[in-house]
């Protein structure tokens, strides 16, 4: 038993350290927005915006220091040019999809 107890606290500890450093890595882009989607999953629902630069993710979280991502989706508008700041990093394989997240935007005239 205590192993299950010692393996369960390194997935734990491993887990808040991974999404820690995944929420330091940040990046700026100056975008257009091509598309935006709600992509529903098991999981839950994840706000998703394709840019000329790739595709990113609004979300609201702890790491990431976010709290209005309703409000950014909302506000970005096919068609329109921003400059984004992002967190996180790109992971698509088999078993993990991650986006970088929109954390700030501001319109380019």
């Amino acid at each position: 038993m205590k192993k299950y107890v010692f393996l369960a606290i390194i997935i734990i500890c491993a887990t808040l350290v991974f999404s820690y450093y995944v929420s330091t890595v940040e990046h700026q882009y100056d975008v257009t927005i091509i598309d935006k989607h709600i992509d529903h999953s098991e999981d839950g629902s994840f706000y998703m915006v394709t840019t000329d630069k790739g595709v990113f993710e609004v979300n609201n979280g702890l790491f990431i220091n976010v709290w209005n991502a309703d409000e950014i989706y909302g506000n970005l508008t096919i068609g329109k040019k921003y400059h984004i700041r992002t967190k996180g990093i790109k992971e698509v394989d088999f078993l993990v999809q991650m986006f970088p997240y929109i954390v700030e935007y501001k319109e380019i005239q």
